[in-house]
């Protein structure tokens, strides 16, 4: 061993001797008092405790006074007892110590006593003459424990009187809670004994009505009974009622697929109308063009070309107003039938309200189709009218020669000039027109009906 090993494994028995080893244990064993019953390996806590404390201080007096630096530092025995390194065991001892870790120092105490036993220091007459000294550390340790112990258990003590105090004014102040209570209770027994009558009387009554209760249970299942029942007669009724809209659905289709061929046949009879309004105007055509003078033919003829056109539009929105009137009253029927499901017709306000909302664009649609025709059919109409005046206002003209007043003449051919460059208005046909009761006077005049 060298010096600084030396000095080392002094210094480690320096720090060993520093620890309270008592209070150690006590902390790692708090619940046992006595150290000789608390078993640490192979020994017991006391015995451990004496062991280190004789291994350091032989070990100690050794290095000082004895063979010192001639003890070896590390030694294998070649036996159960292993290897020890002086300067590396007592390290971890110290360490083991401050972590309270007395089992892993009670695997090196065996190994360091036979080191010493080995070397010839472990058994020594100056061992023995201190081995009394010894011992009365070692009692005055282990009492030092049992005094700490029992320090810890007077506290304890003295905790429970504590809490037992507490607890006594607690129960006696419960007690006092209690005789007022009982008191309270006595004082109330009367008025109890007459809630008790109360009672037992509203148990009578609660037990009638117990009765009734289970009679209207019976009837309320009766009446289940007969619901259901009903129930299932309401639903064979609903079954034929189901197939009977399925014959009217049936019914349904064969008449639309009806007016489908009415349709066509109403749309055939209406191109042979075409074909025989365009044959008339034809020969109306001809007819103008033979009846007319040159001035009139051409203005006639003006008026009756524009009046051609005006015809087109008016066809196509003749057409236009037909085919929406038709997708009108098909919306109303499927919105009315719900899509064709439900025939049955019950008037709401709130479904007529919802459904004249559903409807009122087509309405509005048909409204605007028949607004358009109608103007498109007013100004053919008024080139028709104008068409016509402009051929036939030399003749009605000249059938007036036999009349004495020329004046009116003069008057008819002026309004008629004027009707005819006039911007197209409507019919002049109206009573309000300013040339009517002239065109009247004119026409009695030639007719000879004179008013009559």
């Amino acid at each position: 061993m060298n010096i600084t090993q030396r000095q080392n494994v002094l210094n480690s028995i320096e720090q060993i001797e520093n620890l309270n080893m008592y209070e150690l244990l006590n902390a790692q064993f708090p619940s046992e008092g006595d150290a000789q019953k608390i078993q640490i390996g192979s020994f017991n806590a006391a015995q451990l405790i004496q062991l280190l404390q004789r291994i350091t201080s032989q070990l100690k007096a050794e290095l000082y006074d004895g063979l010192g630096l001639i003890l070896p530092q590390s030694q294998n025995f070649q036996n159960d007892y292993g290897s020890v390194n002086i300067e590396s065991d007592f390290a971890n001892i110290f360490s083991w110590l401050q972590s309270g870790d007395f089992a892993s120092v009670a695997t090196r105490i065996d190994s360091l006593i036979y080191y010493q036993v080995i070397n010839g220091f472990w058994d020594t007459n100056r061992v023995k003459r201190e081995k009394s000294k010894t011992d009365f550390e070692k009692l005055v340790r282990e009492l030092a424990v049992v005094e700490e112990k029992l320090k810890g258990f007077i506290y304890k003590n003295q905790e429970l009187v504590n809490a037992f105090n507490l607890a006594t004014e607690n129960v006696n102040t419960f007690l006092a809670v209690k005789k007022e209570e009982f008191t309270v209770l006595t004082n109330n027994q009367q008025t109890s004994n007459t809630t008790l009558a109360d009672i037992q009387h509203v148990l009578t009554e609660a037990k009638v009505k117990e009765i009734n209760l289970e009679n209207i249970v019976s009837n309320q299942s009766k009446k289940q009974t007969e619901i259901e029942t009903e129930f299932e007669n309401q639903k064979g009724i609903f079954e034929e009622y189901k197939k009977s809209s399925n014959v009217l659905t049936t019914q349904l289709n064969d008449l639309i697929i009806q007016t489908t061929t009415t349709l066509g046949s109403v749309n055939t009879k209406l191109d042979e109308y075409k074909l025989l309004e365009g044959y008339i105007e034809t020969k109306k055509q001809e007819i103008v063009k033979l009846t007319g003078f040159a001035a009139d033919t051409v203005l006639a003829h003006s008026f009756d070309k524009r009046a051609g056109e005006l015809k087109r539009s008016v066809t196509m929105w003749g057409v236009i107003s037909a085919v929406v009137t038709l997708l009108t009253v098909g919306w109303i029927f499927l919105l009315i039938t719900d899509f064709g499901t439900n025939f049955h017709l019950e008037p709401k306000w709130d479904s007529v309200f919802l459904n004249f909302l559903k409807t009122s664009p087509l309405f509005v649609a048909l409204g605007f189709a028949l607004t358009q025709y109608s103007k498109e059919r007013s100004l053919w109409e008024d080139y028709a009218f104008k068409a016509a005046v402009a051929l036939t206002i030399n003749p009605y003209a000249d059938k007036l020669d036999g009349i004495e007043s020329n004046k009116l003449k003069q008057q008819l051919i002026v309004d008629s000039i004027m009707n005819v460059y006039s911007k197209p208005k409507g019919i002049y046909m109206k009573e309000d027109h300013p040339a009517s009761d002239g065109l009247k006077s004119i026409i009695n005049s030639v007719t000879g009906d004179n008013g009559k």
